[in-house]
């Protein structure tokens, strides 16, 4: 009594009949709906009064099914159970799509919901990860939207799964499967010379950063002062004028992604000039 299920689904009612004066195989049994002119059909019960009838015929609403069971002397007895039939609910995740996500990304999560008989926001949702984790609960708005946003998913791959279930108890399902990329760890930074001068080739040095899910880094560095901008790891003393402090960036990447970057500044000294040569000559006074 009070369950539901979808339109066309072959549903089972069982009941048990007994009488006191005649074997229980020997009454009749019909089932009907208050919802449909006609009568569903009629079964057959069992030395053992038992009954089974099966119908798909049921039309979306909610239904009073009535068993009538009659005697060889025309006496009824009766009973009924409410039994809904709807449509299930239908939803789609639109976002996140299949891929690869980068670790503390605000990640959107997007869905379309709608339902025959209900409102799409009387339709219960939740979203959740595979380990039984729930991402939201949030329903949908009158429109059908459904979104929310998140941004801290650990990385590794996970599968989210959208469950709806309307005021019937009819479910219906989506999910999505995508990939968080864990950012390398910001490295240290190291310059040689420790203290240039305008004659030094100078060369910037990263290391030790990590990645947690394996990738293989590699380092890009940018040396700026105002308006210049030189890439790689040395620059020339072609560049260089005393006084002046350059900045040089170093960044990870891992393959997929950059990470934090490490930054540091170096001033560039005076260089002591070079041996002079004298030349002496005589001349007559």
């Amino acid at each position: 009594n009070g369950s539901a299920g979808p339109l066309g689904e072959l549903v089972m009612f069982t009941a048990t009949a007994t009488d006191p004066d005649i074997p229980s195989s020997e009454l009749t049994v019909e089932w009907t709906s208050d919802k449909m002119e006609e009568s569903l059909g009629a079964s057959t019960p069992t030395s053992t009064g038992e009954i089974v009838f099966n119908t798909s015929d049921l039309t979306v609403e909610t239904h009073t099914i009535t068993l009538m069971v009659t005697d060889e002397k025309g006496a009824e007895c009766s009973d009924l159970v409410v039994y809904t039939v709807g449509t299930p609910p239908s939803v789609t995740i639109d976002s996140p799509t299949t891929g690869t996500y980068n670790e503390g990304d605000a990640l959107a999560f997007s869905a379309t919901v709608s339902d025959n008989e209900d409102q799409p926001n009387e339709v219960g949702l939740v979203w959740s990860l595979s380990d039984g984790t729930i991402l939201s609960e949030q329903p949908a708005t009158s429109d059908g939207q459904a979104q929310f946003i998140l941004s801290d998913l650990p990385f590794g791959e996970h599968i989210v799964t959208l469950n709806a279930t309307d005021t019937d108890g009819l479910t219906a399902s989506d999910l999505v499967n995508f990939t968080i990329n864990a950012l390398p760890t910001a490295p240290s930074l190291s310059v040689t010379p420790e203290s240039p001068t305008t004659v030094n080739e100078l060369t910037a040095n990263a290391t030790g950063s990590t990645d947690a899910d394996g990738g293989n880094i590699t380092y890009s560095y940018e040396w700026v002062y105002g308006s210049q901008s030189v890439s790689g790891a040395t620059l020339s003393s072609s560049y260089t004028t005393k006084g002046e402090t350059w900045t040089v960036t170093a960044t990870p990447n891992d393959g997929t992604t950059d990470g934090p970057s490490s930054s540091m500044d170096v001033l560039i000294g005076n260089s002591a000039p070079t041996d002079a040569v004298v030349t002496i000559s005589s001349s007559d006074l």
